[in-house]
C-alpha cells in the first residue's frame, strides 16, 4: 500500500494515498471541526468548517476534500482559523431559523409553537397568531393571565437581558380575537356520528370538547355546578380572571355545536351506564382534583377556619364570608396566594401566608407573590401549623419554626422542626 508522509500541528503522521487531511489529522487525535462532513456520504466540502492552513503555501483549503502530498505541513487551529470559522457560521446561521425545537417551545406543557406565534404577532398578523395558539391551547386568554409561564423561565433572552414576555403576548393575541368582529372558530371535519360524553367542564373537559369538536364528533359535556369552568370559575379571583373573559374562551365549544349541560353529577344524577344506554360511544372523565389538602391539625374543624378552595368558591358564588380583621392563610401556592389577597379585598387588616418552606421554594407563581407582598400581605416561612384551639372568642395558632432539611421527591428541601 502506498502511503504519504505529512506534517499536522507539528506532529508527523503516515497515511494511505489518497487520504483527506481530515483524515489523517484523525490519525493523531487531532479534532477538525466539521458540519457537512460524513464517513457514509460523499465528501462536498461546502460548509468550509473543516478549513485549515497549508503551512508555506498561505492558503486555507477544506481538510474532509482535500488530499493529502507527501511533505505537506498542515495547521488545524490558530487565530486567524478561528475567526474564519466563526464567520462561517454566522453567514450560516444569518437566515436561519433552526431545526430544533425551541427551549421555550419544550418547556411549555402543552408544546406550542411559541417562536411561530410571537413571530406572527411581530407582523401584525392576527389571524395566525390566534390558530397556532389554539392548535394546543384552546383557553388563550385565560392561560394568558394564570399561567406560571415556565416557557419565559426557558427563554434564551435570559442570557441577553430578560425574557421575551411570552405569556402576556399569549394574552394580547387572545384579547385582539375576542374583541375582533368574528373571532376565530376552527374549521370542523365532517360528522364523524360519534357521540361523546364529556364529564367536568373545566380545563381538561373543555379543551377536550374543542378537540373532538373539531374531528367532526358530537359532544356533550356534563358539569356538577351550576357554571361552567370548573376552579378557572370557581377558585381563580376575577381580579386574576375575569368572568367575561372566561366566557368568551369558552364560548368556540358552543360556536362548533357542543352541548353544555350544568348541574348534573356523575354517580348522583347519572351513571356511565346510563351514558352509554343515551348512545355515547366514549365517556371522557375530567372530574379534576377540586378536594383541598387535609392539614391534618388538632382544632382544623373550629368554627372560622376554611379551605382556600371552600373560601374561593364562596366568594365566586356571592357568598363571600366575612375574613374578620386578621387572616393567616397556611399554604405558599397559587390558592394560598388567591385566598390572601382576596381576603385583603374583603376587608381583612392584617393578612399573614404561613408557609413551611422558603421563598424560593414556594410553588405559587413569582409574579403573584410578589403583588401580594406590594398589597401589604406578610410572608411567615419557614413555619408550620401545629394546632388550632379557640380563646375569648379568638382562634389562636400554634406554629414551629423549621429549617431546610435534604431534597424530597419534588426536589425541594424536606422541612424540619428546628
Amino acid at each position: 500500500m502506498n502511503t504519504v508522509t505529512l506534517t499536522v500541528n507539528g506532529r508527523e503522521t503516515s497515511v494511505p494515498a489518497g487520504a483527506s487531511i481530515l483524515e489523517a489529522a484523525r490519525t493523531l487525535d487531532i479534532a477538525i471541526p466539521t458540519l457537512c462532513f460524513h464517513k457514509e456520504l460523499s465528501t462536498l466540502g461546502s460548509c468550509w468548517m473543516c478549513i485549515v492552513e497549508l503551512k508555506g503555501k498561505n492558503r486555507f483549503v477544506p481538510a474532509c476534500s482535500t488530499t493529502v502530498t507527501p511533505g505537506m505541513d498542515v495547521e488545524t487551529d490558530n487565530g486567524q482559523l478561528r475567526l474564519m470559522r466563526t464567520r462561517t457560521v454566522e453567514r450560516l446561521l444569518e437566515q436561519h431559523c433552526g431545526d430544533c425545537e425551541a427551549p421555550c417551545s419544550t418547556a411549555c406543557p402543552a408544546g406550542c409553537n411559541i417562536p411561530a406565534y410571537t413571530g406572527a404577532i411581530r407582523r401584525g398578523d392576527d389571524s395566525t397568531a390566534i390558530r397556532i395558539i389554539t392548535e394546543t391551547i384552546p383557553l388563550a386568554a385565560t392561560l394568558g393571565r394564570i399561567c406560571p409561564a415556565p416557557c419565559e423561565d426557558a427563554c434564551r433572552r435570559h442570557g441577553v437581558d430578560e425574557p421575551v414576555a411570552i405569556c402576556s403576548l399569549k394574552r394580547f393575541a387572545a384579547d385582539r380575537n375576542h374583541n375582533a368582529p368574528q373571532p376565530y372558530i376552527p374549521v370542523k371535519a365532517e360528522p364523524s356520528g360519534k357521540k361523546v360524553a364529556v364529564i367536568g367542564a373545566g380545563p381538561a373537559g373543555l379543551s377536550t370538547a374543542y378537540y373532538l369538536l373539531q374531528d367532526g364528533h358530537d359532544v356533550t359535556v356534563y358539569d356538577a355546578n351550576s357554571r361552567p369552568g370548573g376552579m378557572m370559575y370557581y377558585a381563580i379571583p376575577r381580579f386574576r380572571l375575569p368572568e367575561n373573559v372566561l366566557k368568551a374562551d369558552i364560548a368556540p365549544v358552543a360556536a362548533m355545536g357542543g352541548n353544555m349541560v350544568t348541574g348534573m353529577e356523575l354517580g348522583k344524577d347519572m351513571s356511565p351506564d346510563e351514558l352509554k344506554q343515551k348512545g355515547y360511544d366514549a365517556i371522557f372523565l375530567a372530574i379534576g382534583a377540586g378536594k383541598a389538602a387535609d392539614p391534618g391539625i388538632p382544632g382544623q374543624h373550629l368554627s372560622g377556619i376554611m379551605s382556600g378552595i371552600a373560601f374561593l368558591k364562596s366568594v365566586a358564588t356571592g357568598n363571600s364570608p366575612d375574613p374578620g380583621k386578621d387572616v393567616i392563610v397556611v399554604g405558599g401556592g397559587n390558592t394560598a396566594v388567591d385566598a390572601a389577597r382576596t381576603a385583603l379585598r374583603l376587608g381583612a387588616r392584617n393578612v399573614t401566608l404561613l408557609y413551611r418552606r422558603t421563598r424560593e421554594e414556594m410553588p405559587a407563581n413569582r409574579v403573584e407573590i410578589g403583588e401580594a407582598e406590594a398589597e401589604g400581605i406578610s410572608l411567615k416561612l419557614l413555619s408550620a401549623p401545629v394546632s388550632v384551639s379557640e380563646r375569648n372568642g379568638r382562634l389562636e395558632l400554634v406554629v414551629q419554626d423549621m429549617k431546610p432539611g435534604e431534597p424530597d421527591e419534588s426536589g425541594r428541601r424536606r422541612p424540619v422542626p428546628v
